[in-house]
């Protein structure tokens, strides 16, 4: 009796397995890649004034285990800059800059270095590394309605 219950105690076990990924495994990844899928800020993204201009950026931080982007907008909500990282690692770099006639821009990054044959425009790791810093809540612009894009 025990020998025929094997395969079935082996299907229950992998079958429970397969569950346990899913309900763990793939929420974990989908939250990783979440923040790379936004269009404009969301509400939670940070504020900054440079020059008259605002900039939003979301997450506002990134920890040394982080995976996913971090993403910079402009106040009519153009993506202007994509960091996308790999367990706290920088591992490419967009720039989208709407009135450059040049177009997008991307860089790569290996083990701290720009990867292969990386553009000279690129920035070094160590500029990007830390991803965009960004002030505490209370210290944020107040941004009137109407050059505010968060949603």
């Amino acid at each position: 009796m025990q020998e025929k219950m094997k395969p079935v105690m082996h299907c229950v076990f992998r079958g429970t397995f397969v569950l346990f990924l899913i309900a763990w495994g793939f929420p974990a990844f989908a939250s990783s890649q979440e923040n790379c899928q936004f269009k404009i800020p969301p509400r939670q993204a940070a504020s900054t004034g440079n020059h008259g201009l605002f900039y939003f950026v979301f997450p506002r931080a990134v920890n040394a285990f982080y995976s996913g982007c971090q993403t910079m907008w402009d106040e009519k909500g153009h993506q202007l800059i994509v960091l996308t990282f790999e367990q706290g690692r920088v591992i490419k770099f967009e720039s989208n800059y709407p009135s450059d006639a040049s177009g997008k821009r991307i860089c790569r990054y290996e083990h701290g270095n720009l990867a292969g044959n990386e553009s000279k425009d690129c920035p070094d790791y160590g500029r990007v590394k830390d991803g965009f810093r960004s002030l505490p809540e209370s210290d944020e612009p107040i941004i009137p309605p109407e050059r505010d894009p968060r949603r």
